[in-house]
């Protein structure tokens, strides 16, 4: 896809009829919602990732160098999207007075689209789940897995299992949406957890404990593999793996009435909190200057950002950004090599 991606240049202003709501960046494609909930993609397509009815080995091209409107789901009103290492998911409202819908497309070899089989789809497709309290309000992708909390604060994954990212205690890939009902060293038991949001590094999964379960619980958990410490349990290691959620060990500076208001995951971790304290771990290097950080450090650059998203590529460590949003508006871009021992802020917009 390098021949598309070379027509933009860093820093090229794309303007689309409506202004853009929120926007979600997988490996090698890119999803816009604009504020009136039509969808956009643009980036690779060749594994029917931007949802234009399009695979590689078809013609025209699948790939797209500018954003084009997904057609298939015009007229209904995408809430959020969410993308992964070559598959999309997408909150959708069709009908008035109907709950929203789960809409999904791309690669399937792992499962990761929640159709019950591996075939991949290059058209949205919706995402059906028997279970009458299947209500998302929260979605996420991994490289090859997939997460959503309800509407009541459950929490169900499907996809690539290896590793423990799914959060079913073993390490199975599951084919279809399935609520996570295991959970490890919680002061409650999980009839009582409620989850507020799910964020999905590439090989590991995040998840956030309702505020009002606050201070009696830890407000983030963790499951998957945590080689490098994206688990944030204060290990690392080829054993620095879990198949179920345990809590992330906060460090003692944290103060049990903050509360998270953002989390940003790839292959490390970022957190937010309403007290302007920013704290990462993992692969980190883009804002810490340092990988395989094993418990969850303080971001010095971030400290005063408002939203933040991780990127780069899990096979690139030294390839590894971070962009965030500043409280006084300020967009900046840091990203780190090996040969610099702390992050490097590269551009502010």
């Amino acid at each position: 896809s390098k021949e598309y991606f070379d027509r933009l240049e860093i820093g090229t202003s794309l303007t689309l009829e409506h202004p853009i709501a929120t926007v979600a960046c997988g490996t090698e494609h890119v999803l816009l919602v604009d504020i009136f909930g039509g969808l956009f993609s643009f980036g690779c397509g060749n594994d029917g990732q931007l949802g234009h009815g399009k695979l590689s080995q078809q013609e025209p091209p699948a790939s797209e160098a500018f954003p084009r409107r997904i057609v298939a789901l015009e007229g209904s009103c995408v809430l959020r999207a969410a993308a992964g290492n070559a598959h999309s998911l997408a909150l959708v409202a069709t009908k008035a007075g109907v709950p929203p819908g789960l809409f999904a497309w791309g690669l399937n070899e792992e499962g990761q689209l929640g159709l019950g089989d591996r075939i991949t789809v290059s058209t949205p497709t919706a995402v059906i789940c028997d279970e009458s309290r299947f209500r998302p309000r929260s979605i996420s992708c991994g490289d090859f897995h997939s997460a959503i909390v309800t509407d009541n604060g459950e929490l169900y994954t499907w996809g690539y299992g290896r590793g423990g990212r799914l959060g079913h205690g073993t390490e199975d890939d599951r084919l279809w949406p399935c609520r996570v009902a295991v959970l490890s060293g919680a002061p409650l038991p999980m009839s009582a957890m409620r989850f507020s949001n799910v964020v999905c590094g590439s090989k590991f999964t995040l998840v956030t404990a309702e505020a009002d379960l606050l201070p009696a619980c830890t407000p983030l958990w963790a499951t998957g593999l945590g080689w490098d410490g994206q688990l944030g349990i204060g290990q690392a290691g080829q054993g620095a793996f879990v198949t179920s959620l345990v809590p992330v060990r906060l460090p003692l500076l944290w103060k049990p009435q903050q509360t998270l208001r953002c989390v940003a995951a790839r292959d490390g971790a970022v957190v937010l909190t309403d007290f302007r304290s920013a704290w990462a771990w993992g692969n980190a290097r883009s804002v810490l200057g340092r990988d395989c950080v094993a418990a969850p450090m303080q971001a010095t650059p971030l400290m005063d950002a408002r939203e933040v998203a991780l990127g780069g590529s899990t096979c690139c460590p030294e390839e590894a950004f971070a962009v965030a949003v500043h409280s006084d508006d300020r967009c900046a871009v840091w990203r780190s090599k090996d040969s610099k021992p702390a992050a490097t802020q590269i551009a502010v917009f």
